[in-house]
Order: C-alpha cells, then sequence, then structure tokens
C-alpha cells in the first residue's frame, strides 16, 4: 500500500499558562490558506496573544507518501502591528517591541490588548510553500499514520495518526472550514 500525502497546518501551545492544538490536514492550498487568514484575524486577540506571548508553533508539515519531508516555521509570514511599538514579524517576537508591548499588557492586566492588534499573512508567499502534492492523496474520512519523525521543533504536537480535515487534539473534531473547488477528488 502507498501511503497518501497531504499537508498538515500545526497551531499549537504545549500544556501549561495556555493550551491549544489545532491540526488542519489537507491537500491544496485553499483549505490551508483559509485558515491562516482566520487566525490572522485575529478574533479576541486569541492568535496574537498565543504567538506573541507563548511563542505557539505555526507551522506547515508537508507529507509525501506517508513520510514528513518538511517543516517549515510559518511565523516569518505573519507581521502583526504592535501600534505605538511598530510592526513586526512573528518570529521577532523576542524583539524589543515585542517584549515592551507584551510587558505593557501584562502590566497593566489587560490582555485585551491583543486583540487591538492587526495581523497580517504574507499570502503569495505562504502559496509558494504548498506546491501540488503527489498523489495519491489523502482523502476526506481517510487516515494517515506518520513513522517517527525526525525533526521539527521539540515542542510540536504532531501524532502520529492524522485525519483529513481540522482536529483540535485537546477536544477533537473542529468544523472544517468551506472548502469551495479546491478539494481534490480521487487520488
Amino acid at each position: 500500500m502507498t501511503w497518501p500525502s497531504a499537508y498538515v497546518l500545526e497551531c499549537s501551545v504545549q500544556p501549561g499558562g495556555s493550551r491549544w492544538a489545532e491540526l488542519h490536514t489537507y491537500t491544496t492550498p485553499g483549505p490551508i490558506l483559509r485558515v491562516l487568514e482566520r487566525l490572522c484575524a485575529n478574533e479576541h486577540g486569541f492568535f496574537a496573544y498565543h504567538t506573541l506571548w507563548y511563542g505557539a508553533v505555526v507551522g506547515l508539515w508537508t507529507i509525501h507518501h506517508g513520510e514528513v519531508v518538511d517543516f517549515t516555521d510559518l511565523h516569518p509570514y505573519v507581521s502583526v502591528d504592535l501600534r505605538e511599538h511598530g510592526v513586526i514579524r512573528l518570529d521577532q517576537r523576542e524583539s524589543q517591541a515585542a517584549l515592551d508591548f507584551n510587558d505593557e499588557a501584562e502590566g497593566a492586566g489587560d490582555l485585551d490588548r491583543y486583540a487591538w492588534l492587526r495581523m497580517e499573512l504574507d499570502v503569495r508567499a505562504v502559496r509558494r510553500l504548498l506546491p501540488p502534492l503527489p498523489a495519491p492523496r489523502l482523502r476526506p474520512g481517510e487516515r494517515l499514520i506518520l513513522p517517527p519523525r525526525l525533526y521539527g521543533p521539540a515542542e510540536s504536537v504532531l501524532p502520529s495518526e492524522l485525519w483529513w480535515g481540522a482536529t483540535d487534539l485537546e477536544f477533537g473534531e473542529l468544523e472544517d472550514d468551506p472548502l469551495g473547488d479546491d478539494v481534490e477528488a480521487g487520488g
């Protein structure tokens, strides 16, 4: 049997002060980009808070025939406007601007400040990270068993078993994003 190929968008924070463990497993760029754009809308400050304060893993796993072939950290592809502190990329979360913003929010006891932040995804750059996958591709209802991974961030929550669609490892299935025309039928 030839194992299928897929992309997995991971958004996670190790358990501690906060918890977040979403996986979005699809085979075309559209759903991955829609999830990222939804996150960058920063509803209630959720995405900014977890990436700036907790250093969440936000990355793209590429799987060919059941083997992890790449992990790309997506922090450099998202910018955040810290208002009076300037604009940074998420990979600059330890910059003085980000540290000052985090200190002010914590000092004021006002974590709602994260909801004020505007975030922007470099869609064109991320799209280039998503070339067509080799067939067969994972399909709705199918699962994929991965061998132990040899690289990627130690904080990753990527499990050995994946299912097509959106999953919250803490609470179970998430509602899939509307997939439109870019669901690939067949393999």
